[in-house]
């Protein structure tokens, strides 16, 4: 999948509005949820001091604002050891961010492309210690909503992987490419919230 088909797909979705009911915890509650021993999601949705209400939720495809080859040089200074493929240099001059079926008040999917100020270094943040040796020349690309996988560029091969923590030593193969990375993205991460 290119950008274009990529756009032209969120021009066709659309905005999508969902009504749902919502929990909202009273200042019982709320002073229950902050003092240990901390309630269990069980009690949290047995207790008494909540009330329910219908709140509407939008969702559409998000696509940040390309950086400027300013930006975009600046990183790669800052990240010498990290050479990005020209294709992938290209999607971010175009868009800086992809989050499909995003929470359009909150801007975020449940798995999206990171804003390119938001990438890591697989070497050094957090996951280091689970992906070596592969970490090296690694950045993950990616955000998970509840951090359970990540998208790696292996940028001395220009290899695209998809890892998960359920199973860190065979990490799965996205591609070489934007597009086989979009195609990944669109098939495998996107969350469509009407079928929720």
């Amino acid at each position: 999948m290119t950008l274009a088909d990529l756009q032209m797909r969120r021009e066709f979705d659309g905005v999508v509005v969902i009504q749902r009911q919502v929990s909202v915890p009273g200042a019982t509650l709320l002073a229950r949820m902050d003092t240990p021993p901390y309630p269990t999601v069980a009690e949290i949705q047995s207790h008494p001091d909540q009330t329910y209400e219908s709140r509407s939720f939008r969702y559409g495809h998000l696509l940040g604002p390309g950086v400027t080859i300013d930006e975009l040089n600046a990183w790669r200074g800052s990240w010498p050891n990290h050479p990005i493929p020209s294709d992938l240099a290209q999607l971010l001059l175009n868009a800086n961010g992809i989050h499909l079926w995003a929470d359009l008040d909150q801007k975020r999917a449940y798995i999206g492309i990171a804003p390119l100020a938001e990438w890591e270094d697989a070497a050094v943040g957090w996951w280091a210690e689970f992906l070596k040796p592969s970490a090296e020349g690694g950045l993950i690309l990616s955000y998970h909503q509840d951090g359970n996988g990540a998208i790696v560029l292996d940028t001395k091969s220009g290899v695209y992987r998809w890892y998960q923590w359920e199973d860190l030593d065979n990490p799965k193969m996205i591609g070489k490419s934007v597009e086989d990375l979009l195609d990944w993205l669109w098939v495998e991460a996107r969350f469509d919230p009407r079928d929720l």
